[in-house]
């Protein structure tokens, strides 16, 4: 809104916002008044139509039609604001709004996508996390969002991986095995807060490990999955180093395994393995 004549104006629209301009909007009637500094007063009022399309979708580039190309949703969640949280994984390129994100290696790599959508499908913020070395795959890919304002995501991943801490700080599964990851981002604009990872250690046999499924109480994360292997282990990537092992103590077979973690720093706080029976 551009008034004319002399300011300063004030403004109140039928929303309640009392800013000059808004953005973001969804379909609707949206009027605006307009008070000058002398007490008149001016009322606009507009209309805006929404089509219902999915323009704002992660999809395939239709510039350059990759054969070959796909995307994958995994899981999604809305917080209290009606914003809509998606994670997906993706081979080759993505097109997200008018952004369009290739791998690094287009030939053998998936790349995961995470997007913040207003609940009108505009697209507020995004991230992408990808290889920074040599091919990587991924599964069960999990999303949370926790009670204080973080969006939490988690699952397998066979490679390596840079989930955003930087370089230097990127994670890699052990010996081509599958570990899991977990990362946490603010639910505002997706900045990268913390990340840890879970998997095969050295001394143990060749095994792997896959993520079921993540729940969370605000403060702590907890995941669920099985391993195989002699022994999976959970270190502090941003804690004390120290590292907090889950022994697999029988020969073949299956275990299921949990464990939780701060969101916040992602430290281990405990953790479990059972047989099965």
């Amino acid at each position: 809104i551009t008034p004319a004549g002399n300011g300063p104006w004030t403004y109140l629209w039928n929303t309640s916002a009392t800013t000059q301009d808004l953005s973001q909007l969804c379909a609707g009637t949206y009027s605006v008044t307009i008070t000058a500094s002398d007490a008149c007063t001016d009322v606009q009022t507009t209309t805006l139509t929404y089509n219902g399309g999915m323009s704002n979708w992660p999809r395939q580039s239709e510039d350059n039609n990759v054969a070959g190309a796909n995307d994958y949703v995994w899981d999604m969640a809305v917080n209290s604001s009606n914003e809509l949280f998606v994670i997906g994984t993706f081979t080759k390129e993505i097109e997200i709004a008018d952004y369009t994100y290739e791998t690094c290696n287009p030939d053998n790599v998936e790349g995961i996508y995470l997007i913040k959508y207003s609940e009108c499908g505009a697209v507020l913020d995004y991230r992408i996390s990808d290889c920074f070395n040599e091919s990587t795959t991924f599964r069960n890919l999990q999303l949370e969002l926790t009670s204080n304002g973080l969006v939490c995501i988690a699952g397998s991943f066979t490679g390596d991986l840079d989930l955003g801490a930087g370089s230097g700080n990127e994670l890699t599964s052990a010996s081509g095995e599958t570990d899991i990851f977990i990362a946490t981002y603010e639910q505002s604009d997706l900045d990268f807060v913390a990340q840890n990872q879970g998997g095969y250690i050295s001394g143990g046999t060749s095994g792997s490990i896959t993520l079921m499924n993540m729940r969370s109480d605000g403060a702590n994360v907890y995941l669920i999955g099985f391993f195989d292997g002699s022994n999976t282990s959970f270190p502090y990537v941003f804690g004390s180093g120290t590292i907090t092992t889950i022994q697999n103590d029988v020969t073949s077979g299956q275990q299921i395994f949990t464990v939780g973690y701060t969101t916040t720093s992602t430290e281990i706080q405990r953790g479990g393995a059972y047989n099965y029976a």
